[in-house]
């Protein structure tokens, strides 16, 4: 998926989010959010963004069993990322 947009869901509330990538294999997902700033961003697993999109994506995809996400920051990267 590319630009998806996430409804997430706490308690009762509800509010959004759009990540850049999901990747579906099976019940493994890949989430890439690109960020082009030259600020620091926290490590996923304690950034607030990257754990409601995941939790959003869990909610929309109830058969991923877990995500793996990925900042991709390419203004702070020394090589070319190759896909």
């Amino acid at each position: 998926h590319q630009e998806i947009r996430l409804t997430i869901r706490w308690d009762s509330d509800e509010t959004f989010g759009t990540c850049d990538r999901l990747l579906i294999k099976d019940k493994v997902g890949i989430m890439i959010d690109y960020k082009t700033g030259r600020n620091p961003i926290d490590d996923p697993e304690i950034n607030c963004q990257s754990q409601a999109y995941v939790a959003g994506a869990f909610q929309a995809y109830p058969e991923l069993d877990e995500i793996h996400f990925y900042f991709i920051v390419p203004v702070r990267c020394r090589k070319p990322l190759i896909f």
